[in-house]
């Protein structure tokens, strides 16, 4: 048994046909069987914020408002980042996505905007250290994978000028591939959901509580080794 510390790095992936180039990894068994690839994972964010109302410091008597409600979606962080692309114009279906452990919007046909969005970041126990539990099936001979997992997601924002927060949660998913066929083809789904996450930060400088969040990523399609 390998040591839950000790990686293997297994092949490579391109996009084939009409899928674009996510960060995928994958641990199984108590070891941590990670594969490295090129495919975009689809993200979708939903959480509420509850954002401190105005304290108006009195003396002896200090009242504050009741605290107002933000909804932090996948729209709203994807006009967060076009606002800091110099107010660049959001197209119609944008989509969220994460590539090598890089978030990226596209337009609804995958087109990728090519703004900076490196205010956004989103890591698992892969990359944070904390702990997971896997279970399922590798075959080495076929690459053939049927796993499913726990982890711990963090998500984290800062567009540095007094809107951050984080955002953690346990994260639950399905990590299954085909075999690898006669023309080195292979099919992938990998399906990750975090339920009822929770956290906290500032927006436009107020403390915030986070809850309820939702947060998934999924990518299925057709690979080819390389």
């Amino acid at each position: 048994m390998q040591n839950v510390n000790q990686f293997v790095t297994v092949a490579r992936w391109k996009i084939v046909a009409s899928v674009v180039p996510v960060l995928a990894w994958l641990a199984w068994g108590g070891s941590n069987l990670h594969a490295q690839s090129s495919f975009q994972l689809n993200v979708t964010v939903n959480a509420t914020a509850a954002i401190q109302g105005a304290d108006d410091g009195g003396d002896p008597i200090d009242t504050a408002k009741p605290p107002t409600t933000l909804k932090i979606t996948t729209a709203w962080l994807i006009q967060q980042i076009a606002t800091l692309n110099d107010n660049a114009p959001v197209p119609k279906g944008a989509l969220l996505k994460q590539t090598g452990g890089v978030f990226i919007v596209t337009d609804s046909k995958g087109n990728d905007q090519g703004w900076d969005a490196s205010s956004l970041t989103m890591d698992d126990s892969d990359n944070t250290g904390d702990p997971s539990i896997w279970q399922g099936q590798r075959n080495f001979e076929t690459s053939k994978y049927t796993t499913s997992y726990q982890s711990i997601l963090r998500l984290t924002y800062d567009d540095g000028n007094g809107t951050t927060f984080s955002i953690s949660g346990v994260e639950k998913g399905v990590y299954n591939s085909s075999s690898i066929d006669a023309d080195g083809n292979q099919t992938l789904t990998d399906t990750r959901t975090t339920s009822n996450g929770y956290g906290s930060g500032t927006i436009n400088g107020a403390t915030a509580i986070i809850s309820g969040a939702k947060i998934t990523a999924s990518f299925k399609g057709k690979l080819a080794t390389q």
